[in-house]
């Protein structure tokens, strides 16, 4: 290889990386997401991203989920991970999430109102009931709502409610005379 080109070789991934570079500083101020399935359904919806526009504080969002949950349930805790990683990706850094270690589980969700569920679980060729928390609670300025059960066809719907409910302070009232 002759020194011209070594050059043009040098020279071509010089720009590749300052590229790349500015590519990246400019990314990191725009947030872009592609859902390719027919109903969207990794994807929240208009109306939501509207309620979560009106959030101008911190929304804390506390799940409470037991570790080993039965099988037909395993995915729900990477489901809902999945839909508050969303809610906290639209929200401008105004909504933050944990998962309750499963030691202090039972004591901080009856503390917030959330009761364990009861659930039939195949053991040892016998059918055993389980308790086990799938719940949230929604922490907004001095209030709070929980959903004391995940359903995960109306996961969306339920927080976006909740939510709504938290943020909305332009509530009328009626009164009759």
């Amino acid at each position: 290889m002759n020194t011209q080109n070594k050059k043009s070789f040098i020279t071509y991934i010089a720009i590749i990386a300052v590229i790349l570079v500015i590519g990246n500083i400019v990314s990191r101020n725009w947030f872009f997401r592609l859902d390719l399935t027919d109903n969207k359904e990794h994807s929240l919806s208009n109306s939501s991203k509207s309620i979560i526009g009106k959030i101008d504080d911190y929304l804390i969002i506390k799940a409470y989920f037991s570790e080993n949950l039965p099988h037909q349930l395993a995915n729900t805790r990477r489901f809902v991970q999945d839909k508050l990683e969303d809610y906290a990706a639209y929200s401008n850094g105004n909504i933050h999430f944990e998962f309750i270690p499963d030691e202090k589980i039972k004591d901080e969700a009856q503390k917030s109102g959330i009761q364990p569920l009861q659930v039939q679980v195949l053991e040892n060729d016998a059918f055993i009931v389980r308790q086990i928390f799938m719940g949230l609670e929604l922490l907004y300025e001095d209030n709070k709502e929980i959903i004391p059960a995940i359903q995960q066809e109306k996961l969306e719907y339920d927080i976006s409610t909740k939510i709504k409910i938290l943020v909305d302070t332009n509530k009328e009232t009626l009164a009759i005379a």
